[in-house]
């Protein structure tokens, strides 16, 4: 019985232990993404100009959606077709560049 006991206390402890270290870090996780939501509330959507600091990527991000909407356009359009051939590259002239299709912001 007595080595039950000691069996008992050493389970008891450990379970204490792992409780205690599975809550903390859940509060440790918590407050570290609080403090990333609370940096990221300065930066304001993508393309305004209000809410803090410019998106880095706002000059790469307005170019494809500019791209996107000019394909948009094109979808309805009955006379107009782009075939796939595999062998034709021509599409990575028109990829966007840093620095020159899109500011940087550096």
């Amino acid at each position: 019985m007595a080595s039950q006991s000691i069996f008992s206390k050493a389970a008891n402890f450990a379970h204490k232990v792992t409780i205690g270290a599975l809550v903390g870090y859940t509060g440790y996780a918590a407050y570290h993404l609080t403090g990333q939501v609370l940096e990221g509330a300065g930066v304001g959507p993508v393309g305004s100009k209000g809410g803090g600091e410019e998106h880095p990527q706002a000059g790469f991000i307005a170019t494809i959606r500019k791209k996107a909407q000019d394909e948009y356009e094109k979808y309805y359009d009955i006379g107009h077709r782009e075939w796939y051939d595999k062998d034709d590259e021509s599409w990575k002239k028109n990829l966007p560049r840093p620095g020159k299709d899109y500011p940087t912001g550096r």
